[in-house]
């Protein structure tokens, strides 16, 4: 069965984020238990932890933030299929306090292995405030996925992945949040791989006793060999 309408503009508390993509990361999005508020606002929870334990600095888990606020999500339809998989469309937007996900559209989709979500948009992009580091983190491409059976999260087709003041561009950017493992990919000639790093904060690191910098970029912004 298959229920149209307009987008809930509902609520719903949620409490401490999971560990952090960068340390500690062994996060997984199970299935998520029906509550009395109704499955669409726990899957919309779902999401929402999800989404805010990507892109966090490296923190333990007890030092992980506590998330404050309602969750909102707005859109201008969605479509509810036997419970098992949302579709919102329409100047999608979902927001929390200090964290933003928009996009043109977004499912979210329940599996044996976990939720499967993917965000499309002109681009989609996601946003959090994070006092850790010196800016802001966000991802933004014409799609982000994530597959919590794999653990992988794909940004494609004008991928780009920013942490205060470095950053990564690729057409294809893919992280696995159990291995740790980061892959950008071009997608035809004449397209590179960019990645800039502030140089104030490998300084930084240095001090702190860290592993030593990378090797400088070269002219393209990308490592010299």
């Amino acid at each position: 069965m298959v229920t149209r309408g307009r987008a809930p503009r509902g609520s719903t508390a949620i409490g401490r984020a999971a560990p952090s993509a960068y340390e500690e990361m062994s996060m997984s999005v199970s299935p998520v238990p029906r509550t009395d508020a109704g499955p669409a606002r726990a899957r919309i929870a779902a999401l929402l932890a999800l989404c805010l334990t990507l892109l966090l600095p490296a923190a333990h888990a007890a030092d992980a933030p506590e998330l404050k606020g309602p969750v909102t999500v707005t859109a201008d339809q969605v479509d509810w299929n036997n419970n098992q998989r949302m579709e919102y469309r329409g100047n999608v937007k979902l927001t929390a306090e200090g964290f933003t996900l928009v996009g043109d559209q977004l499912e979210l989709e329940q599996r044996p292995g976990g939720v499967f979500i993917r965000v499309d948009g002109s681009p989609a992009r996601m946003d959090q405030d994070d006092a850790r580091i010196d800016g802001r983190v966000t991802a933004r491409a014409d799609q982000l996925t994530y597959d919590a059976a794999s653990q992988w999260i794909d940004l494609i087709g004008n991928a780009r992945l920013d942490r205060g003041k470095d950053h990564i561009e690729g057409q294809t950017i893919r992280y696995n949040v159990t291995a740790r493992q980061v892959q950008a990919r071009r997608e035809g000639e004449g397209q590179q791989i960019r990645i800039v790093i502030d140089n104030s904060s490998l300084q930084r690191g240095k001090t702190k006793g860290d592993a030593p910098a990378p090797a400088p970029a070269n002219g393209n912004g990308n490592a010299a060999p």
